[in-house]
């Protein structure tokens, strides 16, 4: 017997082992699973186009802004709704940018713009001959109709399924947000930060990348992803203009936490880039990778390099399976159950990617007969973004009302991706597609005599908020905004470890969430205050329900450290863990004085 067909037979019995015992069953870790190298919304890819020589899931394509607007308010999307039609009928997700000023080719000014004064130079930089034309790029007329291109843009494709990644373009040469070396051309910061409010405002699910953090305000810049034009060539330094070094200058090393990191191998590298591994021309394509938790990488020559060489072929698909996420299920729970009891299970999902699942795709779960047909099928409502790499979060399911007749079954989970024919979402794990084709067969259990009506307690999983162990003050674990004022130690001191608050009648903290909180039931702080019974001093707000926290609860603070945990119900009725949980808050303006440590904050 070949050793695939021995792991998977393997890992049928470790599924239906103990199945239906209400214990947990180890899941079985695997990266090469079939299909896996084409996982959607990750590695490389190629401009648009029919390409079959290597596993790819998105195709970039670039238009110019003259194709699309017409007049000040005139739109013209049939254009780009080609390109979209054609990638996504191959089963692709499109990465896609707008530009006005692209060296070498026609301008992408909308001729109206033209027509009504707006002023251009002509250059011979980039081998460009005078062909393209540099705008001037702060004539209020240029910024209005960016501005509202931008809007337009995003209430009509924000969210899309056929949209992978939209990078900003628009401004610069190549739309890369630069006029290098005509700098003196350059878009002041006050219409780059405009050009972003807009981006910020009309996009509220596709996620848009930079070039490079072009505004000085730091709650704007961690509203974008970043992508990197020149990856492997002035990928990690030493100069400060390179790509990673500017990132850590903007105080952005962790953004990848939840905006997504891209680019494009440096166009003279991809020809020859994989001839060896590790790569022998430019940086270290691994080090570049883990270091800046890239998902994609434009790379077009790859695709013509790779038809030929099984050796490009073999060391290109290693760097890419280092690249974005890779989810896992590492453990799942499902007991048998009692006639008309609810169906119930528990899943352990777990990333040993670089990089999380930046959307929330529907999670479905199956049941499967004994011949891997499916029966019936739900949401269930779970998100995928908060899977950190390196992190494992149990996910809980309940099903009341599932019609399911006495008998054996088996139940199995899914990705689904949104756009109906596109790439299906393969986990690391043999027991992928092993019963059905796109489902991950997790556990077998039975419906009926011997089953149980009382579901197993579910076991303790923490979910880190912060534990103030992290040279950047400014971000939290989930890789989002924290910050506080209005203390007597200003914005608070980390000491040891802890965040400490010295306060006198003031001070503000607040922490972002910026998730649903379904999967958990407990908010828990390890804390202590210089003195004990600093519980009546502050107030605590989560998700928008401001209380003091003595009423809270029972516990008292005292003046060494403790875990004081907090059931959501003390919150009341008004707090809902299913929706988005904007932030957790304390305030200390209610006439008292004192100190108080924080060691942690966690959800359980």
């Amino acid at each position: 017997m070949k050793r695939p067909a021995l792991l998977a037979l393997l890992a049928t019995f470790i599924n239906t082992a103990c199945a239906g015992d209400g214990q947990w069953q180890t899941l079985t870790y695997s990266s090469n699973v079939p299909g896996i190298h084409s996982n959607p919304l990750r590695g490389f890819l190629p401009y648009e186009g029919s390409y079959s020589n290597f596993p790819h899931s998105m195709e970039y394509f670039y238009l110019p802004l003259r194709s699309l607007m017409n007049g000040p308010d005139s739109y013209d999307w049939r254009t780009l709704e080609q390109h979209l039609g054609n990638i996504s009928r191959r089963g692709h997700q499109a990465v896609l940018r707008i530009q006005l000023d692209t060296p070498g080719e026609p301008t992408g000014i909308p001729q109206y713009l033209l027509d009504g004064g707006l002023k251009t130079w002509s250059y011979s930089n980039y081998d460009n001959k005078g062909k393209s034309l540099l705008p001037d790029w702060n004539d209020p007329r240029l910024v209005q109709a960016l501005t509202s291109f931008i809007g337009a843009f995003g209430a009509r494709y924000d969210g899309d399924a056929r949209i992978g990644f939209i990078t900003a373009g628009l401004y610069g040469f190549w739309g890369e947000w630069h006029t290098y070396p005509l700098t003196r051309r350059e878009m002041n910061e006050t219409n780059r930060t405009k050009l972003m409010s807009a981006y910020q405002q009309a996009f509220k699910k596709t996620q848009i990348q930079l070039r490079v953090p072009a505004s000085s305000n730091a709650t704007l810049l961690r509203q974008f992803g970043y992508h990197d034009d020149m990856f492997a060539d002035s990928t990690l330094g030493p100069d400060d203009w390179h790509f990673w070094p500017t990132l850590l200058g903007a105080g952005l090393g962790d953004i990848w936490k939840n905006r997504a990191i891209g680019g494009e191998v440096a166009p003279a590298l991809q020809a020859g880039l994989f001839n060896n591994w590790p790569n022998s021309i430019g940086q270290d394509v691994d080090t570049a990778i883990r270091t800046t938790h890239v998902s994609w990488l434009l790379n077009h020559g790859l695709f013509e390099a790779a038809a030929n060489d099984n050796t490009v072929y073999s060391n290109a698909l290693q760097a890419q399976q280092t690249m974005g996420y890779q989810l896992f299920a590492s453990a799942a729970r499902v007991p048998d159950i009692a006639s008309g009891a609810k169906l119930v299970a528990d899943v352990q999902l777990g990333n040993k990617g670089v990089a999380p699942f930046y959307y929330n795709w529907p999670v479905d779960i199956g049941v499967l007969n004994g011949n891997g047909q499916l029966l019936k099928s739900w949401s269930s409502g779970w998100t995928l973004n908060d899977i950190l790499p390196g992190s494992t979060l149990q996910r809980h399911f309940e099903m009341a009302g599932h019609g399911l007749a006495d008998g054996s079954y088996k139940l199995a989970l899914r990705i689904r991706n949104p756009l109906l024919n596109g790439q299906p979402v393969k986990l690391a794990n043999l027991e992928q597609d092993l019963d059905a084709s796109g489902w991950l067969s997790l556990q077998a259990f039975k419906v009926g005599a011997g089953g149980s009506s009382t579901p197993p307690a579910s076991t303790t999983t923490q979910l880190m908020l912060d534990d103030f162990n992290d040279s950047n003050t400014g971000i939290n674990a989930f890789g989002l905004w924290t910050g506080a004022n209005g203390f007597v130690n200003g914005s608070g001191q980390q000491i040891n470890g802890a965040l400490v608050f010295d306060y006198a009648d003031d001070g503000y903290f607040g922490s972002s969430i910026n998730r649903s909180l379904s999967s958990f039931s407990t908010l828990a702080l390890r804390l202590r205050g210089a003195n004990g019974g600093e519980q009546n001093h502050f107030h605590l707000q989560l998700g928008g329900v401001d209380k003091a926290f003595a009423s809270l609860t029972s516990s008292a603070i005292s003046s060494s450290y403790q875990t004081i945990r907090i059931p959501f119900s003390a919150f009341g009725s008004a707090f809902n863990s299913g929706a988005t949980v904007d932030a957790l808050r304390l305030s200390f303006w209610f006439g008292y004085s004192g100190r108080i440590e924080i060691d942690s904050i966690w959800f359980e």
